[in-house]
């Protein structure tokens, strides 16, 4: 309905003090003590099993005493762990291993990941795993967060959505490491790849390929990806190399459309 919820500042209860132990600040009753533990162990970190697009950035074992002895706190209390950002998360290990959604949120001002608890365990900080994509432009493979590349004083730029690369007077001059061939423009994607040529774009000596596909399944058969080329730019593909040097190695259907296309290969 066009309602922003933006995140606010936790606001603790009257009379409760910040206390900081191994850089986590812990709000809570003045005659509560934190004391915290960074988990360094790499064992024990791997053995912490997150899901989805997260991995462990850092572990915190955190516990809270009063009068010499350790308590669980009375009530909601505030603690903020240094670092994180907007797509970073916080869980609490519960005593079975799984893992409690902390709802934290990023708080710049103190560049922390600020959240709420009322029983304290070890907690764990978790980073965003941008989404790779099986499509590598001028060595570069492209992700979520990486979906530009720049080719010379061009750039190609990928659309997710639709399987799009944009060409724009994209000079590309080094081939994929990941298919130990060398291709300009190395597609495993499960989609037709569409590529868009805008102005006057090249593909020039990247010791393999120029635009292709070398992926074999289990049986060492090779897997089919469909390449499809157009616009209303230009494209050369100059490759030297003897053993390849393909202008398009397409091991399924190959569709050119519009595009003024000059191959120069041995």
């Amino acid at each position: 309905c066009g309602l922003i919820i933006e995140p606010q500042k936790l606001i603790p209860p009257t009379g409760y003090t910040e206390k900081e132990s191994g850089g986590v600040k812990v709000t809570a009753k003045p005659e509560a003590t934190p004391t915290v533990n960074e988990i360094t162990d790499e064992a024990q970190l791997e053995a912490i099993k997150v899901e989805g697009d997260n991995k462990v950035d850092k572990a915190y074992d955190i516990k809270l005493t009063e009068g010499g002895e350790t308590v669980q706190p009375e009530g909601d209390v505030i603690v903020k762990i240094p670092g994180g950002d907007e797509k970073a998360k916080v869980f609490r290990q519960e005593e079975d291993g799984t893992l409690t959604d902390m709802k934290a949120g990023y708080n710049a001002d103190d560049d922390a990941m600020e959240f709420v608890t009322d029983h304290f365990s070890v907690y764990v900080v978790t980073s965003h795993v941008p989404t790779a994509y099986d499509l590598w432009v001028n060595n570069e493979q492209i992700t979520e967060d990486h979906l530009t590349v720049q080719c010379g004083e061009g750039t190609a730029t990928f659309d997710p959505k639709e399987y799009t690369l944009t060409l724009d007077n994209a000079q590309i001059t080094q081939g994929a490491e990941k298919d130990y061939l060398g291709t300009g423009i190395l597609t495993f994607l499960d989609k037709e790849l569409t590529v868009v040529v805008n102005g006057k774009c090249s593909i020039t000596e990247t010791g393999g390929d120029g635009i292709g596909s070398y992926e074999f399944d289990e049986d060492y058969n090779m897997v089919p990806h469909d390449i499809k080329i157009t616009g209303d730019g230009s494209l050369t593909i100059t490759e030297s190399t003897a053993l390849y040097g393909y202008g398009f190695y397409c091991t399924g259907k190959l569709t050119l459309d519009g595009v003024d296309i000059t191959i120069n290969s041995a």
